[in-house]
């Protein structure tokens, strides 16, 4: 081989043995983390005082909860697989178990994304606030699924690359905001919205989308999700629709507490962002209005496939 091509592949190998030893490493720290987790909820209290053992219990739950669950805080969030595996496997499979189930899933799905949009309303901490905005959103695409009409169908689709769009935006927004201010809380924030223009417009747009504002890609979504739940139940999309007022009324609160009013958190020495992350949000924003002004492709591309999973049932596909 060439001299050159030599030295290319000695740099990549060198670079995947230090990505091996850095994983291998940070494996280690965490069994260590989870054997002593273990260790300290299983030894036992002496001591005269009573102690309350749940504690104890509840940190190495929430210490599992970490490392199984589908969303951590820093907004990896894979959990569009499970509808993704819903219409790819479920649906065809098993076309009559989901029509006797449907109902049943349909009211836990309403149950859901109330409960959840209500305890986004009480959240102090940004993030967790997030983390329940989108447990409500998925329940509510579940929600339409299961109403087995075609414009729920591809609405539910397009919800589903809508809600990616707009997830990635809110968290990089709490990210950027929790690395210049080093908190998250709602009550430590307030009256940043004239350290950076640009952010704040970011930021506003990015939650216009999620609130469903016209010609966002959010309003696309879930208009056309409500639609196709209408078609199903007037009852249904009146209660799904519950989202649209709960969400706006989260959010706005939270936009309020972090953007305007006095200032809490200390002015940071550096407030002004970074070209990449500049990039970022501006490619975001782009991605809501092209979405919301021109769904087209999504809908067209969606339209086959969801009819054909419309009347899997009927042995028509």
């Amino acid at each position: 081989l060439p001299p050159i091509v030599r030295k290319v592949k000695a740099i990549a190998w060198g670079q995947e043995m230090k990505q091996q030893a850095d994983n291998k490493k940070k494996l280690d720290v965490e069994k260590k983390a989870y054997a002593a987790l273990i260790n300290e909820a299983n030894r036992p209290k002496v001591s005269k005082k009573k102690h309350k053992t749940w504690s104890d219990g509840f940190v190495l739950l929430n210490f599992c909860a970490k490392k199984l669950t589908l969303k951590d805080a820093e907004g990896k969030d894979i959990g569009k697989m499970g509808i993704y595996g819903m219409i790819r496997f479920i649906f065809p499979l098993c076309p009559d178990p989901v029509q006797f189930v449907g109902p049943l899933v349909m009211g836990l799905g309403v149950a859901g994304l109330i409960y959840a949009s209500g305890m986004a309303l009480v959240q102090p901490n940004f993030k967790k606030l997030l983390a329940y905005s989108s447990m409500a959103h998925l329940s509510l695409i579940v929600v339409s699924l299961f109403s087995q009409t075609l414009v729920s169908l591809q609405g539910s689709l397009i919800q589903m690359v809508s809600h990616a769009v707009l997830s990635v935006g809110l968290f990089t927004v709490a990210q950027l905001i929790e690395s210049r201010y080093g908190t998250m809380e709602l009550k430590q924030l307030g009256g940043i919205s004239t350290d950076n223009r640009f952010f704040t417009s970011s930021f506003f747009l990015i939650l216009l989308g999620s609130i469903a504002f016209p010609l966002t890609c959010g309003f696309v979504g879930e208009f056309t999700l409500l639609w196709g739940l209408f078609q199903y139940s007037g009852l249904v999309a009146l209660l799904a629709g519950s989202t649209l007022i709960l969400g706006a009324w989260y959010m706005l609160k939270a936009y309020q507490h972090i953007m305007l009013g006095s200032r809490h958190a200390p002015m940071p020495k550096n407030h002004s962002l970074a070209l990449s992350e500049e990039l970022v949000l501006a490619f975001i924003g782009i991605l809501i209005l092209l979405i919301g002004l021109y769904p087209y492709p999504i809908l067209s591309a969606s339209g086959v496939l969801m009819s054909c999973l419309n009347h899997v049932g009927a042995g028509l596909c």
